[in-house]
Order: structure tokens, then sequence, then C-alpha cells
């Protein structure tokens, strides 16, 4: 397993403050293959402009890619240690605000 570095950390933690990354990560983790934009706003509940800003911190940090199809811009995580780091503190972080 490779390690992890402390921007890459540091840079997780900074996305995973945000209620929408966190669902954005949630939806993508539970969906089998990609999913387009438009799709993961109405499964989300979030503004297209807010799932582009932070998708784009999650490409940047290496954890979902983007292909396209045509006009359609599809979304998946991608299997790497920052991954599941990441979409474990969502989920964990999510049932904890929830069951507050």
């Amino acid at each position: 397993m490779s390690r992890l570095s402390a921007p890459d950390l540091a840079r997780a933690a900074s996305c995973l403050k945000s209620r929408v990354a966190r669902r954005i990560l949630i939806a993508l983790s539970s969906t089998k293959g990609s999913m387009g934009i438009t799709a993961l706003c109405r499964r989300v509940g979030c503004s297209r402009r807010d799932a582009i800003r932070y998708l784009a911190l999650l490409r940047d940090l290496g954890v979902v890619c983007e292909e396209r199809a045509a006009r359609l811009r599809l979304i998946r995580l991608r299997d790497t240690p920052i991954t599941n780091l990441v979409v474990e503190a969502a989920w964990l972080m999510e049932v904890g605000e929830n069951g507050r």
C-alpha cells in the first residue's frame, strides 16, 4: 500500500469540510460505474455549479476521474488509497451529523 503525503491528507480534510463534497463521495460510492453530473446533482441535492466546483477539487486530489461520452461528463471514483480514506471519512461524518 502506498503512503499518503501530508499535503494530500490536508487537501482531503479540506474537501471533507463540505457537506456537498461528502454527499458527492457517498453518492458515487453507492453507484456501480459512472454517474452523469445532472444525475449526481439530483441525488445530492446541489446545484450544477457546486457539483462542478467540488468535483474539480476531488479530481485534483485523485479521488474521482471524468470520462466524456459525447456531451456527457461521466464521473466515477478512482480505486486509490486516498479514495478509500475520504469515502470512509465522508460516510462516518454524515452518520455523525445525522445522529446529532
